[in-house]
């Protein structure tokens, strides 16, 4: 009889696999602390590493390596001579050190290093020729360490870096020749230091600049030289700073190039007029978080873009040319502001041309047609946390393609039928906390959210009776679904009631499991779920052991108010537990 021949069994063949190449690998020179891919790869990050084994692990290293990764280790120095094998070296990290002090020869060696990556350690100081051999470099990271000034020279023979990251530092002040010899730079970051000038030709020589980010320092004004030669520029970062003024002689080296422009939580007070002129190429301007009260006529003359932000400033009016000479505009942020009146035709010069309208956070008392006159294409505007106790009955006639409105947290009482008047590609429509006593047809929108105050009348075992105040005309169907939540089991919904709208009282029954519940009320239009929900604990015997507020809350949130629960009665510890796990994972949270 033929033996029948045995099948290899696939995790055999792996260990195998495995432990031939670790095998492979050794023959080629792997440190034995290292795990490794050929003679190429070499990877000692998180191994506790400190800087008196660095120097055998290095003799272990094949001369081939390109790339090394000592990452995550407890390397305090980087003496010379100990990278004298890898003269093939390309790639090296090492970031998350404690880093202090690098040998002015130590990179010598690795002559065709493209990337150098020394962020987070603790280095003071750079010698002028620490990175003087590395002309190859394209990347050098250096960021979040402890420097608090570069010496000039320090980069002048990196003529081939293209990043250079040097965030998070201590710096209060760069030589202005500094960079002069790297004309290849495309990203330079010096966000989160502490820079209080930036000296005229600094960027003199940075022609192939295309990201600049300034952010997080102390820069308190900037002179008409300060962009100087920064003629590829794209993106220019500029947040949380101190400039108080900004001059069109500022940009005029950015004109026609830049395109995003951040000048965000500084102390600006007055844009002056025609400051952004003739740069046709800019498309988002941000300029929120300064303290903007003036704007003048044509500051924005000219421009084409994409966003314009100027929320949390203190503007109070919007008059008549205000935006006068903008070609356009799709988003438009005015939130967090103090303005109480729009003249007409603020919007005038990009009405055609405007998709996003923000002015939540303001003070308008009221809404009229003439706010959003010849706005045809515009599809949000949120006009929430405001004042309005009034709508005009026209006054989004014009919005004919409005998908969402938000007017959440105003005055309003009513609105009047006319008001959704042409609005059918009307998606989602937000009244919540307003004291709304008459309620419209919404059957135009497919998310609607009202506070409906609805209260609890009696639970029974098998049934909950829910009332509500108000009566809604129009016929229109609401639907009500009580949440059954059983501790030991997963959760189940009671069978969904369409109720209609003239009702003030609804029974809903089927209610499941019959045993220890949980259970929220919970009212919503067609699919959507409605801001509202009003939730109880109800004992085996159906009776109400505690029942929490009313809260108002987004569409797929749960009660985030804490309510103090008292349990009457007998609960073993399983349920407690379980109640405030389920709880927990819901945003609940329960105090006994």
């Amino acid at each position: 009889m033929k033996k029948r021949r045995k099948q290899s069994n696939p995790y055999e063949v792996f260990t195998f696999a495995a432990i031939a190449l670790i095998c492979i690998t050794r023959a080629f020179g792997c440190p034995a602390i290292c795990d490794c891919i050929q003679e190429y790869y070499v990877y000692c990050d998180s191994r506790n590493l400190t800087s008196a084994k660095l120097d055998d692990v290095m003799r272990s290293v094949s001369s081939t390596v390109t790339y090394i990764d000592f990452s995550l280790n407890q390397l305090d120095a980087l003496p010379a001579g100990i990278f004298n094998r890898t003269l093939n070296l390309h790639i090296l990290n090492l970031s998350n050190n404690r880093i202090r002090t690098i040998d002015q020869d130590t990179f010598v060696p690795v002559r065709n290093l493209r990337q150098l990556y020394l962020e987070f350690n603790n280095i003071t100081d750079l010698h002028t020729d620490t990175f003087s051999s590395l002309t190859s470099l394209k990347e050098l990271r250096l960021g979040h360490n402890r420097l608090a000034s570069l010496q000039d020279g320090v980069f002048n023979n990196l003529f081939a870096l293209e990043k250079l990251y040097v965030q998070g530092n201590e710096l209060y002040d760069l030589p202005s020749s500094i960079f002069r010899f790297m004309r290849e730079l495309k990203i330079l970051d010096l966000s989160h230091n502490r820079l209080g000038v930036l000296r005229d030709g600094l960027f003199a020589h940075l022609s192939k600049l295309e990201k600049l980010f300034i952010s997080h320092n102390a820069i308190g004004s900037l002179s008409d030289s300060t962009f100087q030669g920064l003629t590829g520029l794209r993106s220019l970062n500029l947040h949380s700073n101190n400039i108080r003024e900004l001059r069109r002689a500022h940009f005029t080296d950015l004109e026609n190039i830049v395109e995003t422009i951040q000048i965000s939580a500084n102390q600006i007070t007055h844009i002056k007029q025609e400051v952004f002129s003739g740069m046709h190429s800019l498309r988002i301007l941000n300029l929120s978080k300064n303290k903007i009260d003036r704007i003048d006529s044509d500051s924005f003359s000219g421009l084409t873009l994409e966003e314009l932000i100027l929320k949390e400033n203190n503007l109070h009016d919007l008059y008549r040319h205000v935006f006068y000479g903008t070609r356009r505009i799709a988003s438009l942020d005015l939130s967090g502001n103090n303005i109480s009146e729009i003249d007409k035709g603020a919007f005038e010069s990009f009405k055609e041309y405007i998709f996003v309208l923000n002015l939540k956070g303001n003070k308008l008392t009221h809404v009229s047609r003439e706010y959003f006159e010849g706005m045809k294409y515009l599809q949000a505007l949120n006009l929430a946390e405001n004042v309005i106790g009034n709508v005009s009955n026209d006054a989004l006639i014009e919005l004919t393609d409005l998908r969402d409105l938000d007017l959440r947290k105003n005055k309003l009482e009513n609105l009047h039928p006319h008001f959704i008047k042409g609005l059918s590609y009307i998606k989602k429509f937000y009244l919540d906390c307003n004291p709304m006593k008459q309620f419209l047809d919404f059957s135009f929108s497919r998310e609607i959210h009202v506070t409906l105050n609805l209260t609890i009348t009696s639970v029974g075992k098998d049934n909950v009776n829910v009332t509500w105040p108000y009566k809604r005309g129009n016929q229109l169907y609401w639907k009500l679904i009580v949440r059954c939540i059983n501790v030991r089991d997963c959760s189940v919904d009671s069978q969904p009631q369409y109720l209609p709208t003239y009702s003030t009282h609804a029974v809903v029954t089927r209610l499941s499991p019959s045993s220890q519940y949980y259970v929220c009320v919970n009212p919503a239009f067609a699919v959507e779920t409605i801001n509202v929900e009003q939730c109880i604990f109800v004992n085996t015997s159906g009776e109400v052991v505690s029942s929490t507020e009313t809260v108002t809350m987004a569409t797929t949130s749960v009660i985030s108010s804490a309510q103090s629960v008292i349990f009457n009665g007998k609960l073993t510890f399983f349920l407690i537990i379980a109640l405030i796990v389920h709880c927990r994972i819901f945003g609940h949270v329960i105090f006994m």
